[in-house]
């Protein structure tokens, strides 16, 4: 009599786009974009160690393999460390602002 065994693993969660650093001016939107190898991975967002959520500045998004954090109108405070951090993996960048940004937009007033 022959006997078989099958074991199926399943493969591990993989990073399969990073986050990149991000340099913008002040008043500008910045965008973080995390893919990895499993639809609908829960993730946790950080910004220098400390959990961040959505509210305020901050927008996160997921959108099946894809997992974006966006920071609108930024200021000197959120230049920091951005990590998203999955349960097997994570992935960190970090946001430097230079300046500020002017808008280009002029109205006459009579």
């Amino acid at each position: 009599m022959l006997c078989c065994v099958l074991a199926l693993t399943e493969a591990p969660l993989e990073i399969v786009i990073p986050l990149q650093d991000q340099e913008i001016l002040e008043r500008q939107t910045a965008t973080f974009i995390c893919e990895v190898s499993k639809p609908n991975q829960k993730a946790k967002w950080l910004k220098d160690d400390k959990e961040i959520k959505t509210g305020g500045r901050y927008e996160i998004r997921v959108d099946g393999t894809n997992h974006q954090l966006i920071i609108k109108d930024a200021e000197k405070s959120e230049q920091a460390k951005y990590t998203v951090a999955f349960a097997e993996v994570s992935s960190s960048a970090s946001l430097t602002l230079s300046g500020l940004y002017i808008s280009s937009h002029f109205h006459c007033l009579n």
